[in-house]
């Protein structure tokens, strides 16, 4: 087992990652969320993962970060495309 930080203020954009990843969410309460992947651990900010698959973890956050972006943008009135590189978005303002 493998124990990897994850800082994460919004347990619904975590949610919304990891559904985007196609990890089915089998359990969640206040403490843990429990997916297909692993486990994390919301109150000490972990994420719980067999060893091997640490690249779980590191998709997880990499989505986490879009999942805000995509949120926070939309507040304000922008919309996130996919840029032409890995890991690149746009911010595009709505008209």
């Amino acid at each position: 087992m493998n124990t990897l930080d994850l800082k994460c203020a919004d347990i619904d954009l975590l949610k919304k990652a990891l559904a985007a990843l196609g990890y089915a969410i089998y359990e969640a309460n206040d403490r843990y969320l429990h997916f297909s992947g692993g486990t994390i651990n919301l109150n000490a900010g972990k994420i719980i993962v067999q060893a091997g698959s640490e690249f779980i973890a590191d998709g997880i956050k990499q989505q986490y970060s879009r999942e805000v972006l995509k949120s926070a943008g939309q507040r304000f009135g922008w919309n996130m495309r996919t840029g032409a590189k890995v890991n690149t978005m746009k911010m595009v303002r709505r008209v």
